[in-house]
């Protein structure tokens, strides 16, 4: 039986090919999407643990055993804080402790040089806090460091990488108390009466959080939110992603292969009519059927694995490249194991039902191939008149499921392209930015609100002038835009002294509030100027003259220029700040007297540059005024230009420098703005491409099932075709008929897809007019015709092969 089958198989090459094809294409596509959606998440999980440590979150201050803690947690590391180092003058402090060989493997620390502590005076040190404490230090040598609790004589054995300021430590925590080591001691046997753990939750990232959650209802601590947030913040949807184009995918190839393989079957009756027709039985002819379907699949599967591949690797370099080389998880295979064997038994029983159904049926029967003709199709034989609407409406309810399903999966494929840019570029949006790092010294403080002024709870962490003007003097360096922390800094002004634009301003950004006696000017941007500076925001200006006042640019909400607001030149506003010191609150309050007030935003001109403009109340102030009051603690925000033909050479140092100011402060962002823009935009790129491989996939399958249905059901009438033939029509014009049919599932599906498409858009807020993505629906629509011709033209070869006889003839 396995001869016999293999030579019906081969007998009917076209077939034959056209099976390989369906059945590798759908493999392969769906395999490819699967495969690459795990790799990637395989690749993101190891790059987030590589940046912000594998624990879901840390306990502090915990007085139970770690051997007690044990129970129920997947894993548990504990690390210790033992001492301070101080830099001297500088405003930075190292932390010396160690972690044991769990919270190690949990922290996933990368060691640049050397190894980890193993003896009790031997330390591992962070590289930017190293060369802090001395750049020369070589591994091997021998050195005293003096903590605030002890001197310490320490050998160097290992150079980490900068971790610290990369994983996240609630603001409510003080450096040092609770913060991360920097300094890796050896073994410590220094008894403690509370010890600090990371701990890692069984289950996904959801479960995981849910579990923290629980945790931190008993003990203190906070949960790993940079490695949810951030390093793990696509992980989900990459997998939901992959299941939605799946399923899709995967519901037009069970459309398509079951009408391929149906009709496949039908055509092949008339042999197994034979075969019953000579005695064989059933069981022998099920066999056949097994025996074509396995060399089928085996040859489809041996053909789809490297298209799977190269699909998977092109999705994956489209995206998330950084995840090329990661590896499948092992649970991957046993998945690709069971589709494979879902699939095959699948095609086996569409096989088989053949079989099966004609148990019944008259060797004759069989071998004519008639089937069950639809009440629908004797209504039209009835009541449609003009013969020409009357066949073509024979040809499209023939069987009236098949004309659903062909209309439904034009529709879907049409959908999954257009929904996949629609959702592509609303969610990327337009990325307009020419700086190339963002820095920010704390992405988060503490404050609270006294008479509605913030009170800082901690002196917060700024860049020092010294260390921007160190960036701004550095070869390759085109200009720092530099943003002052003056956060607690509020410009008062009296009722008498406001004018339209700033009440506009006021009540738009927050409401009225009071301050004494006067108004709260809130979301105010301070821009802190030298000479140099102060010209470019304002070249009629005198900088010498300016000094001691402020500028106000205040911008004009709906287009309407205020024209009261050049009387506060000359006149004062208050500016106060409260301090908190131990149970009091210090009030700093200072006057300064208006230069000039412009009713427009403050644009800053920029030699070889684009003008940085900046649409909010901007008071511009010398930097020398505020020196001189002891205002000005630094810069919270830098954003770092970089000259467009930078050298190798020079882009290294740069990088070098900004991760070694970075590094050394506590709770920052830093973000290399190209790299951050294509890690934003990964997930979306994915997206796009699964959308456009999705709709190239099921267009292809829908131009395979569509000429296959046209074809057989041509097939199916043929007698009456060969009637038409003897009786004078053409083969043109037959094909004229069958192309017909092929259009009208085309604008059937077309139209509903329109509607669909057009419903959602006008339903939503769109960033791009409805206009923009009109364009790729009719980009689709021209692709899915073109497809839809080439197949008309197919179908016109094929039946001007047959000749008018060999549709008449009855099998016998």
């Amino acid at each position: 039986m396995f001869k016999l089958g293999c030579k019906f198989l081969f007998s009917r090459k076209s077939w034959l090919v056209l099976l390989v094809f369906t059945l590798t294409l759908v493999i392969s596509s769906i395999l490819s999407i699967f495969s690459a959606s795990e790799t990637i998440r395989a690749g993101l999980l190891t790059n987030a643990y590589s940046q912000y440590g594998e624990h879901s979150g840390i306990l502090v201050d915990v007085v139970t055993k770690k051997s007690d803690l044990e129970k129920g947690i997947e894993k548990v590391g504990a690390y210790q804080l033992i001492d301070f180092y101080h830099f001297g003058n500088k405003d930075k402090k190292a932390v010396i402790g160690w972690l044991d060989d769990d919270a190690l493997e949990l922290s996933h620390i990368k060691i640049k040089e050397g190894r980890f502590p193993e003896e009790k005076n031997e330390v591992a040190i962070e590289s930017a806090y190293l060369n802090l404490i001395d750049k020369d230090w070589k591994i091997g040598e021998t050195k005293t460091l003096q903590g605030e609790n002890q001197r310490w004589k320490i050998k160097l054995v290992g150079i980490l990488d900068n971790y610290s300021s990369r994983w996240y430590a609630p603001i409510d925590l003080e450096q040092g108390v609770h913060a991360f080591p920097n300094i890796f001691m050896g073994t410590y046997a220094e008894p403690q009466l509370k010890s600090n753990y990371l701990v890692k939750l069984e289950g996904d990232k959801n479960t995981s959080m849910e579990k923290m959650d629980d945790l931190l209802n008993e003990y203190k601590g906070f949960e790993n939110f940079k490695l949810f947030d951030e390093g793990l913040k696509h992980y989900d949807t990459v997998r939901n992603l992959s299941i939605v184009f799946q399923s899709i995918l995967l519901f037009i190839s069970t459309v398509a292969l079951t009408s391929i393989f149906t009709y496949f079957n039908r055509k092949q009756m008339q042999k197994i009519g034979i075969l019953k027709a000579i005695g064989v039985k059933d069981i022998s002819l099920y066999k056949i059927y097994c025996y074509q379907v396995f060399i089928l699949f085996l040859t489809s599967l041996v053909l789809a694995i490297p298209l799977q591949y190269v699909f998977k690797t092109k999705m994956i370099r489209m995206s998330f490249i950084e995840s090329l080389e990661s590896s499948y998880p092992h649970h991957t295979y046993v998945i690709m194991i069971g589709y494979f064997v879902l699939l095959f038994l699948w095609i086996l029983i569409i096989s088989l039902r053949s079989v099966f159904c004609s148990k019944h049926l008259s060797i004759r029967s069989i071998m004519a191939g008639k089937r069950n003709i639809s009440s629908l199709h004797h209504f039209i034989e009835k009541k449609i008149k003009p013969f020409a609407l009357k066949q073509l409406l024979r040809q499209l309810f023939l069987f009236p499921k098949e004309f659903a399903f062909t209309v439904s999966i034009i529709c879907l494929s049409i959908l999954v392209f257009v929904f996949s840019i629609v959702l592509q570029k609303e969610s990327e949006g337009i990325w307009d930015v020419d700086e190339y790092y963002y820095l920010n010294s704390q992405e988060i403080y503490r404050f609270d609100m006294v008479d509605h002024l913030p009170v800082l709870f901690d002196q917060r962490l700024t860049f020092s002038e010294e260390n921007v003007m160190k960036l701004t003097r550095l070869p390759g360096v085109k200009h720092v835009e530099k943003n002052p922390f003056l956060e607690d800094v509020v410009p008062l002004i009296g009722a008498d002294k406001k004018t339209i634009a700033i009440d506009q301003w006021i009540n738009q950004n927050g409401g009225a509030l009071r301050y004494k006696n006067k108004w709260i000017i809130p979301n105010v941007k301070y821009e802190v100027v030298d000479e140099k500076e102060f010209k470019q925001v304002y070249p009629e200006g005198d900088y010498e003259d300016f000094k001691g006042k402020i500028l106000l640019f205040v911008p004009s909400e709906n287009g309407t220029k205020d024209s009261d607001l050049h009387k506060l030149i000359g006149e004062e506003l208050s500016f106060v700040k409260l301090v908190k010191e131990e149970e009091n609150i210090r009030k700093i309050e200072q006057q300064f007297e208006v230069y000039d007030a412009r009713n427009e935003a403050l644009v800053k001109h920029l030699d070889g540059m684009k003008d940085i403009r900046y649409d909010k109340f901007t008071i511009v102030i010398a930097k020398s005024t505020l020196e001189d009051l002891n205002l000005f603690v630094g810069y919270h925000e830098l954003d770092i230009f970089l000259e467009q033909d930078i050298k190798e050479e020079e882009f290294k140092e740069i990088d070098d420098n900004v991760n070694q100011l970075m590094a050394t402060v506590p709770g920052s962002l830093l973000q290399n703005i190209p790299e951050f823009i294509q890690k934003e935009t990964s997930i979306t790129s994915l997206l796009r491409f699964l959308g456009i491989f999705s709709f190239v996939v099921a267009s292809l399958l829908t131009l395979t099932s569509i000429i296959i249905i046209v074809f057989s059901k041509y097939q199916l009438q043929r007698k009456d075709w060969g009637i038409y033939l003897s009786m004078g029509m053409s083969k043109r014009k037959v094909y004229y008929f069958l192309t017909a049919e092929m259009v009208i599932y085309y604008i059937l599906a077309t139209i509903i897809g329109f509607i669909v498409f057009i419903t959602v858009l006008l339903s939503i807020n769109l960033f791009f007019p409805i206009s923009f993505y009109l364009y790729y629906f009719f980009l689709s629509i021209l692709f899915l015709f073109i497809l839809l011709m080439f197949g008309s033209r197919l179908l016109y070869q094929m039946i001007a092969k047959q000749s008018i006889l060999s549709l008449l003839r009855e099998v016998e």
